[in-house]
């Protein structure tokens, strides 16, 4: 079970949290051999506001600028989450 302090996030962002929706996400990092989950909750709970296939894309696009290595840039550097917002 995940500990996470969701008092340091905005309401619109928990009220935005879907189940359903977070679980897809979580599977599909999880196919993508993402191991800092958890991380990703804690510092950037935002991004799994976005819907599903909304994220998917800009996993894709994302993943493509860093040469199909986007998970392990960003377990070297967290601050490229912010590049799903543009």
């Amino acid at each position: 079970m995940l500990d996470i302090d969701i008092s340091k996030f905005e309401n619109s962002v928990i009220k935005n949290l879907d189940k359903k929706n977070i679980t897809k996400i979580v599977e599909f990092l999880a196919q993508h051999h993402c191991d800092y989950i958890e991380e990703l909750f804690e510092d950037y709970l935002d991004i799994f506001t976005f819907d599903y296939n909304d994220f998917v894309n800009r996993f894709n696009v994302l993943n493509k600028k860093y040469n199909n290595n986007l998970i392990e840039e960003i377990r070297e550097d967290m601050n490229i989450l912010e590049e799903f917002y543009y």
